[in-house]
């Protein structure tokens, strides 16, 4: 395949894709405004503008687990484009076949599934925290909500504590393995009616027998100036398993992120299941974006232009949105254990391979004769 034939189907995915992206963006945007305006009356009101950018934070989340089929149907619709226009026939008098037109297709799948892991993902979750923060903040008084579940922003991880009669916020800038020493840890203690009392920020914390002693620390009591410890004992009780019992979702974890979580975990002697789980689906997710570009070629490549051309297409639409049922349900059987992980998570991923692959090799085939 030429080179301006590689860039010129290449180009045709790129726009195709964004253009389908944008249309299931407006799609999902509208049923998300309809259910927004149905619940508004327990938040605080908005305008059309907010509710605008409000929820915008929220579509990506969204469409990112849409990905799979949209690349399906984007693949599926550029190739009956291609077919309804003689290019294809044009380009298989050429002598190209249709893994030489698949090429490109599965070329643009595959860096937007590695596009999808490293920036995609983590940024839609970094949206849908704003949009669950903003959401927080207009329909309660405090921003500081209820949740005890360690999170990572920027390069520091925070969790929030309740003990009788006071708010504990923790920000631990870095864990070694066990999580028993930390560096950079900084304590911040609210009584219930999130009123400020004190505050400590040290170099290094460890904890030792259910106390966490730190080091090289400044106090600060509210109506009182700073005051410098060499090592002062904090007067709650934590623990490194308390402190990583509660746990984000998988899903709401970024995927440069998930490992870290994974080795804290299992150092603690704690389940890191789940998250392999989802660091292996993510994972499948990018080869399953080429699969489904394969299985689009076998159903809109060969089209013809008379007879059967939309009992074929919409055959194709079915296959993948049963393939996309059958992802669902395998992945629940492994959450619950009842199937094995990695058979689990990349067996439709291996299956929409082998059924693209024996339709492609068929059709060839039958073209050929």
């Amino acid at each position: 395949m030429g080179r301006r034939v590689f860039f010129y189907l290449s180009r045709l995915f790129v726009k195709s894709l964004l253009a389908v992206n944008l249309f299931f963006f407006v799609f999902v945007f509208w049923i998300e405004f309809f259910e927004f305006q149905r619940r508004q009356s327990s938040l605080a009101p908005f305008s059309f503008w907010q509710s605008l950018g409000f929820l915008s934070l929220k579509i990506p989340f969204v469409l990112q687990q849409l990905f799979p089929f949209l690349i399906f149907f984007t693949a599926l619709s550029l190739f009956w484009r291609l077919n309804k226009g003689n290019e294809i026939l044009i380009l298989r008098n050429f002598g190209l076949s249709v893994w030489s037109l698949t090429v490109p297709f599965l070329a643009m799948a595959g860096l937007f599934g590695t596009l999808n892991l490293f920036v995609i993902q983590p940024a839609s979750l970094f949206l849908l925290q704003a949009h669950k923060k903003q959401e927080r903040a207009h329909g309660n008084p405090f921003v500081l909500d209820g949740t005890t579940a360690p999170k990572i922003e920027g390069e520091a991880l925070w969790h929030k504590q309740k003990v009788p009669g006071y708010h504990l916020i923790y920000r631990l800038q870095y864990a070694h393995g066990s999580a028993d020493a930390m560096d950079g840890v900084s304590v911040f203690v609210f009584d219930d009616a999130y009123g400020f009392r004190t505050g400590y920020k040290a170099e290094r914390g460890k904890v030792r027998e259910g106390r966490l002693l730190l080091e090289n620390v400044w106090k600060l009591s509210a109506g009182a100036g700073p005051t410098y410890h060499r090592s002062l004992p904090f007067p709650f009780k934590l623990t490194a398993q308390e402190f990583f019992q509660k746990a984000p979702a998988p899903t709401e974890v970024a995927f440069w992120e998930l490992s870290w979580w994974i080795e804290c975990m299992e150092k603690l002697g704690m389940s890191a299941y789940r998250y392999r789980l989802e660091q292996q689906r993510l994972l499948s997710m990018t080869f399953w974006f080429m699969g489904m570009v394969l299985l689009a070629s076998a159903f809109g490549a060969s089209v013809q232009r008379k007879g059967g051309a939309v009992w074929l297409l919409s055959l194709g639409l079915a296959g993948s949105l049963l393939l996309y049922f059958i992802r669902d349900v395998t992945y629940a059987l492994a959450g619950a254990r009842y199937l094995p992980m990695l058979f689990a998570v990349w067996s439709v991923c291996l299956l929409t391979f082998l059924v693209a692959l024996v339709l492609l090799f068929f059709r060839e085939e039958k073209v050929g004769t």
